[in-house]
């Protein structure tokens, strides 16, 4: 049975527009965790394949160097079975997605691993050699869907989907997750209620398909949820201390401070536009500040995630480490979450991590999250995938409604 498990989701939209400065560090610190962990088992979750210009075509040679780095590295040639998924279908605006999947088994446990077929209904072995889908239509390994137009913000579509494959790793079942789900577009527009309505489609969208998961098997959903800080609330709280003050006009919020006495007096502490979000003082970009601003994920409270002390993940300056850029507020984009179930296939007498990678290497504009656990012994799961979890919006129309409070 499979003893140690790797879970990284990674936003590569930075990496696939600037290859030249980023491919380099992203495969060594992946590489280096690889090797520190060693993992029996590894699955990546990408999204924004082909970079932020959804041009996949002009950049799949970047994807074909990303696939033989996992697949051909000599430092990796413990890992005998791969199997890459990797949407390509970027001509088709019905079903591109931009995801891709890539996941290694070590060969300590190959001959104890199946996939789940979702056209024969059955888990079935896999076994070497490693092989990459590309026509995911007609892949039966995996399930990739593009959220119905509905659930898009102004009924846009755009390449946010979800895709989910199923693992059976000796006694142990997991399905596994990688999903994107809606950006906030206009900073201005997401200050004017709490939630925002782009927090609000999101929620709409999560609900969506959290209805297609297996109830019987522990699911894990690791990827962009493009979870983003409530700002409203961020400067409703500023605006309740008596010394920071509000003005806005059409296009620009700003926050000052007009205590004449202190740290930062008479100064302006945050300017926003449209596309702007410039938090003057260091203090306002702290992690323990703006984590009680994080809020989206409380919508689910049945959802699980192992308690996370690092940094907003989101939007990282490119050619920096862990400064941030002055385009939206830093948030936790990037996360690992899980269903009830599959908290009770971590064994906590092991090392568990929860972390970004790479905080000390330029990586894009989102830094990937990692969860790191060992499986526990006694744990089996035998159970039949047979009964789908009931949707939380159990049909289209069934929507929460949008906020319109503001200011």
């Amino acid at each position: 049975m499979a003893k140690r498990v790797l879970l990284v989701t990674a936003n590569v939209g930075s990496l696939f527009e600037q290859p030249s400065s980023l491919l380099h560090h992203w495969k060594q610190q992946f590489g280096d965790l690889l090797l520190y962990e060693k993992p029996d088992f590894f699955a990546l979750h990408l999204q924004e394949l082909g970079g932020k210009s959804n041009d996949l075509g002009r950049n799949s040679h970047l994807l074909e160097t990303i696939i033989k780095f996992f697949f051909e590295h000599k430092a990796l040639s413990m890992y005998t079975i791969g199997r890459a998924f990797m949407d390509q279908d970027h001509k088709d605006d019905e079903l591109y997605t931009a995801l891709g999947s890539i996941y290694l088994v070590h060969q300590s446990i190959a001959e104890q691993t199946e996939m789940f077929s979702f056209v024969e209904n059955q888990y079935v072995p896999v076994a070497p050699p490693k092989q990459v889908s590309i026509n995911l239509e007609q892949c039966n390994f995996v399930d990739r869907q593009k959220f119905p137009i509905q659930y898009f913000p102004q009924g846009k579509l755009s390449r946010k989907g979800f895709m989910r494959t199923m693992w059976s790793l000796g006694n142990m079942k997991m399905e596994l997750s990688n999903i994107h789900l809606f950006h906030d577009d206009s900073n201005l527009r997401a200050l004017q209620s709490s939630p925002s309505d782009y927090a609000v489609f999101r929620r709409n969208a999560l609900s969506y398909f959290l209805g297609k998961l297996d109830i019987s098997v522990p699911s894990f959903i690791f990827g962009d949820f493009n979870f983003r800080t409530d700002t409203k609330a961020l400067i409703s709280y500023l605006i309740s201390e008596k010394r920071y003050a509000l003005s806005k006009s059409i296009n620009k919020v700003s926050i000052d401070n007009e205590s004449t006495e202190g740290e930062n007096c008479n100064e302006n502490v945050m300017e926003v536009e449209a596309k702007k979000f410039n938090l003057k003082f260091g203090w306002l970009k702290e992690k323990d500040f703006l984590r009680q601003f994080d809020t989206e994920v409380k919508a689910f409270p049945f959802l699980k995630e192992l308690p996370a002390d690092y940094l907003p993940t989101y939007p990282i300056c490119e050619d920096s480490a862990m400064a941030y850029n002055n385009s939206r507020c830093p948030s936790w984009c990037d996360r690992v979450l899980f269903c009830p179930e599959a908290s009770r296939m971590i064994d906590h007498s092991e090392p568990v991590a929860y972390k970004i990678l790479g905080s000390d290497f330029p990586m894009g504009d989102h830094k990937p999250v990692y969860v790191a656990y060992s499986l526990r012994p006694e744990l089996k799961n035998n159970l039949s995938p047979s009964n789908f979890r009931e949707p939380i919006a159990k049909n289209p129309n069934n929507l929460f409604e949008l906020n319109v409070n503001s200011y």
